[in-house]
């Protein structure tokens, strides 16, 4: 109904004082949480539950708990990347060859509110654990969100990969620095005003 008239046939049923009651078949296990993603809504409190942690349809989907429970500690963390990348690419459309980036923004490539609840799901599912509807646009990359799960899951222990320290360059000794000075001033004390004068001309040509 174009907008006009359908104010002005809201005008007319407020007008009339008539009550109107509305029959509708939801998913609330896919609109409430595309609606809550970002906060919750009171109007959707007692509308539908949420989603569960679990369906019968991850039976025929390896468990990504167990999977990294199967991994020595030091796997965990790049396995649970490639899942999520695996996942991610899997909604977006993108070819089995050809993951996202693990550093590039969902919703730059293409993800909707409904796809973020997808990914949500499917990992609530995997990691068999509660997880926000904001999730996705939380920790809206690859490693953003493998590294909030590794933090979150507590039923498997997930290390961080480990970044080596740069080297740490050993300054010159103060005292000596100060003594270099010292004896460079020396030198130029004992020149005339005409030869300080020559050196700075040499050192500018």
């Amino acid at each position: 109904m174009a907008s006009e008239r359908a104010l002005d046939a809201m005008g007319q049923v407020l007008r009339s004082g008539a009550s109107h009651k509305t029959v509708a078949s939801v998913d609330w296990t896919v609109l409430k949480p595309i609606w809550e993603a970002r906060r919750r809504r009171p109007f959707l409190l007692n509308m539908g539950a949420a989603s569960p942690a679990t369906n019968g349809g991850a039976t025929s989907r390896a468990r990504l708990l167990s999977e990294l429970k199967a991994l020595p500690a030091e796997r965990r963390f790049d396995t649970l990347v490639q899942r999520i990348q695996g996942e991610v690419g899997r909604i977006l459309g993108f070819a089995p060859t050809d993951l996202p980036p693990v550093d590039r923004g969902f919703f730059q490539m293409g993800m909707t509110s409904q796809m973020s609840v997808e990914l949500r799901n499917v990992l609530q599912r995997g990691l068999e654990k509660e997880l926000p509807a904001s999730l996705a646009f939380d920790h809206p990359t690859v490693l953003a969100l493998a590294k909030r799960l590794a933090g979150s899951v507590t039923a498997v222990d997930i290390p961080l990969p480990t970044v080596a320290a740069a080297p740490v360059q050993k300054s010159a000794p103060v005292a000596s620095d100060l003594g270099d000075l010292s004896a460079r001033l020396a030198q130029v004390t004992e020149l005339s005003d005409d030869e300080v004068e020559r050196l700075i001309a040499q050192k500018l040509s």
